[in-house]
């Protein structure tokens, strides 16, 4: 089969280009001229955004509106995360990574899916505290794997709250460095878990093994993703404005200037996550979550009160790293606060959503 890319063959990519005037094609991946599709879009979209500003009349100023932000952020504000990069390389067992061999002690039983004959868990992530710099409510040691299936089309994501079927979160509160006690790349491949490239193309996001690397630790603003900043934004509406707002069939409304505040956030939010399309960083800890559809949490099963992302990786592309959650998707671990601090991740929500 051949390689997609966003869903579309290298053919349809350059034609694409093409049609948009992009004729310098010749020579570049299809990476290269995807990056140069998004660069075109994110211009087109901001001089929409611009147009839209200078030709709708609105009753609240720009400084309005800067007002209604900046209350909802002391609302809701800023909270602590590391942001980590993709890096390409072989990474050790020991290590922040994205897929290969898990650290895994020989004596515990490896994770399987229980309800799909035991078909095993691959590795989608490991964060080594002792390796990262550490924020409030995180282990400082000890190293947290996330484990997701690739037999069911889904990532394994997990729709039984708190059940973890096809995904399992483990913890490992004190690091075995005696190596002849753990699992090798060997004993993976005997068990038929690695490589992961003998997978089906779609099975998994990740197709090799990368490098989490930390690019900072800079506070990630709330987004209009999430369900609480947009409570937030109801509340700063109404005292700044003296207006209305509510949600409706999940879509946070407002009384007047719908379309000039929904610019405005866009455009402030957009500055906050920086070269980044849909979250902070390519992969974070910490901070506040991203979805592509909506927020998943809800008061009807208790996941509302899940405040804390455990981990996030978003889909990236790039020459040397390649992430695909479905169409442009993101996958998010989601726990509470008091869980976290007692070490308890036998509640975490997985989601996984997409375009």
């Amino acid at each position: 089969m051949d390689k997609t890319y966003f869903g579309l063959s290298e053919d349809m990519i350059k034609g694409l280009a093409k049609n948009l005037g992009i004729e310098d094609t010749e020579g570049k991946s299809p990476e290269d001229i995807m990056q140069l599709l998004m660069e075109m879009d994110k211009k087109l979209s901001k001089n929409v955004s611009e147009k839209k500003k200078k030709s709708k009349p609105h009753t609240f100023s720009h400084e309005d509106v800067e007002k209604i932000i900046a209350r909802s952020y002391e609302l809701l504000p800023p909270r602590p995360a590391v942001r980590f990069a993709l890096k390409k390389g072989k990474p050790d067992i020991f290590d922040c990574k994205i897929g290969g061999v898990p650290y895994f002690p020989v004596d515990m039983e490896y994770p399987h899916n229980p309800i799909n004959d035991k078909e095993p868990l691959y590795l989608l992530a490991q964060i080594n505290f002792e390796k990262i710099p550490h924020i409030e409510n995180f282990p400082e040691k000890g190293i947290l794997q996330f484990y997701i299936s690739a037999a069911d089309g889904e990532y394994g994501i997990g729709y039984e709250y708190p059940k973890q079927y096809g995904f399992r979160v483990i913890y490992h509160s004190d690091i075995i460095t005696d190596r002849s006690k753990l699992m090798t790349e060997k004993e993976l491949k005997k068990e038929g878990i690695l490589p992961l490239r003998k997978l089906d193309e779609y099975a998994l996001p990740i197709h090799t093994e990368y490098l989490l690397d930390v690019t900072g630790t800079e506070p990630v603003y709330p987004t209009s993703w999430d369900n609480r900043y947009n409570s937030a934004l109801i509340t700063a509406y109404k005292e700044i404005t003296g207006k209305n707002a509510y949600i409706k069939d999940t879509i946070l409304r407002f009384e007047q200037d719908e379309d000039y505040i929904y610019d405005c956030l866009s455009d402030t939010e957009k500055a906050l996550r920086g070269d980044n399309e849909n979250c902070p960083a390519e992969a974070f800890i910490g901070g506040y979550p991203c979805f592509t559809q909506c927020d998943p949490r809800s008061e009807d099963d208790g996941t509302d009160r899940l405040d804390t992302v455990l981990f996030e990786l978003d889909s990236i592309y790039r020459n040397d790293v390649s992430v695909e959650w479905g169409d442009c998707g993101t996958g998010a671990f989601l726990i509470s606060s008091e869980a976290l601090r007692a070490l308890d991740f036998s509640k975490v929500l997985y989601n996984y959503d997409c375009c």
